[in-house]
């Protein structure tokens, strides 16, 4: 889980341009999770997580970055207190094909404190572009063999029992 607390390293106006605006100036200041996924040979793919939200909207704000560009965001209106754990889901199909950097940005001032913001349960669900037909692995064919021998083994002791009686 990665999560940020609010305490006395914040700035007293965040780093935006004004009251709900959420413009980002200065994206050196945000606590940051960032990392790299390749999504080369995906047809498709999603970004899914877990969070407990709980900032003060119209000053501090979060953000998901996919390749530098705004894909999630809450910004601006009123507070409302978590209460549960919250599932988002972000599509990532525009940008399958090749490597791509994915960053939450937390922003916040110290105009109102809040508990921050908690991620858990990163996922990356991906579908490749073309399906092949699945080959048998070794354990398969081994599952494969042994049962043709097995089967073997019963009808040859099956037929010596009937030429023995």
């Amino acid at each position: 889980m990665w999560g940020t607390r609010l305490n006395d390293c914040y700035q007293n106006l965040g780093n935006n341009q004004g009251y709900e605006t959420c413009i980002n100036t200065d994206k050196s200041d945000d606590s940051v999770l960032s990392f790299t996924v390749d999504l080369t040979g995906q047809a498709t793919a999603t970004l899914s997580w877990w969070e407990w939200f709980d900032l003060f909207l119209v000053w501090d704000w979060a953000e998901v970055y996919v390749n530098d560009a705004v894909v999630f965001q809450h910004c601006g209106g009123n507070f409302v207190a978590p209460t549960a754990w919250e599932e988002q889901v972000v599509d990532l199909t525009p940008f399958v094909g090749g490597p791509v950097t994915i960053s939450f940005h937390m922003m916040s001032s110290t105009v109102v404190n809040h508990a921050g913001w908690f991620i858990d349960d990163v996922q990356i669900t991906a579908q490749g572009a073309s399906v092949a037909a699945p080959i048998p692995t070794l354990s398969e064919w081994g599952m494969i063999i042994m049962s043709l021998i097995l089967a073997g083994s019963a009808i040859w002791m099956m037929r010596r029992r009937q030429v023995s009686s």
